[in-house]
């Protein structure tokens, strides 16, 4: 069945040719990515009417990333499992991003074991940063395609979505940024599944994870593989030979990331039970009259290990 649709699919092998990564081993195959990725976009002929919310806006944000060719990063597994580990509950911090965000539009490429709770493998997610103000940035044309702007409810939306098991899971969900509010639809069932309790506190997971990575991009430069802003913004991928590779390849978020608790661990002698104590943001005054208010990330605390 999958070769009878790769063998008719419009957008497979325009992604292979037009976008063809090579990622480092841990994060699997490209070719599994863009399958996936062909398999949501692929279903954008059958028309509105046969999808439902959480389907189309997953294909309109799938698109949104390929036509403005928005970059691609690989986190690090160690920066992973701290940000899942970490309470987003700092709202002037989070409010900054709307004026410091350095892109809107991006794809992150997950270590092989990250998985939904049914235990289906999240290869990747697109990420969005809608911003009313900037409705250009959720625009996009290119291949005879063009995206219009779709009206949005909160000042900022904030979302993630992706595929899996070769298109027959979607996940889409978003947070909502207002007057320097977060702004939560506790409607979990956005599209026509049932959504279960575990289902539930993954979607939380998710929101949480999607604003930390907006947040890591604007506030901790340094965990880029590239601190060149303009380079990150603007090339997207680094090609080792642009003249004659079409291969490209992706940032990395965190690539020699380790948990400061983690590296400078010495027994103590105390047994205790293995534990983590959950990180956090906090805005510290700085700079002259202690106006200007530097955001800081204190990281999860791993204990007992």
């Amino acid at each position: 069945m999958l070769k009878q649709w790769s063998a008719k699919s419009k957008w497979l092998p325009i992604i292979l040719k037009d976008r063809n990564y090579n990622l480092p081993k841990e994060f699997g195959k490209w070719s599994a990515i863009a399958t996936e990725l062909a398999l949501c976009m692929d279903v954008d002929d059958l028309g509105k009417t046969r999808l439902d919310a959480a389907s189309q806006l997953t294909t309109n944000r799938t698109f949104l990333w390929f036509l403005s060719d928005a970059p691609i990063y690989c986190i690090n597994s160690n920066l992973l499992r701290d940000l899942l580990e970490n309470d987003v509950n700092k709202l002037s911090a989070i409010a900054g991003l709307v004026d410091t965000v350095p892109l809107h539009t991006l794809m992150v490429v997950f270590p092989s074991w990250f998985k939904t709770p049914d235990g289906y493998p999240i290869k990747y997610a697109i990420l969005h940063w809608g911003d009313k103000d900037k409705p250009e940035e959720s625009t996009a044309s290119g291949y005879g395609k063009t995206l219009e702007y779709l009206p949005q409810e909160y000042q900022v939306n904030i979302h993630i979505c992706f595929c899996c098991n070769l298109g027959d899971v979607v996940w889409f969900s978003g947070t909502g940024l207002e007057d320097g509010q977060i702004k939560i639809n506790n409607d979990y069932a956005f599209g026509n599944a049932t959504i279960t309790e575990d289902e539930k506190a993954f979607i939380e997971q998710l929101r949480s994870l999607t604003i930390q990575v907006f947040m890591l991009l604007a506030y901790k430069p340094e965990l880029l593989d590239s601190t060149n802003v303009d380079e990150v913004i603007k090339g997207f991928g680094k090609k080792s030979t642009p003249s004659t590779s079409p291969k490209r390849y992706p940032r990395m978020l965190g690539k020699h990331y380790q948990n400061p608790s983690l590296k400078s661990h010495t027994p103590t002698g105390i047994k205790q039970r293995t534990h983590v104590r959950k990180g956090h943001w906090k805005e510290i005054p700085c700079g002259p009259g202690k106006q200007p208010r530097k955001k800081v990330w204190i990281q999860p605390y791993w204990v007992g290990l």
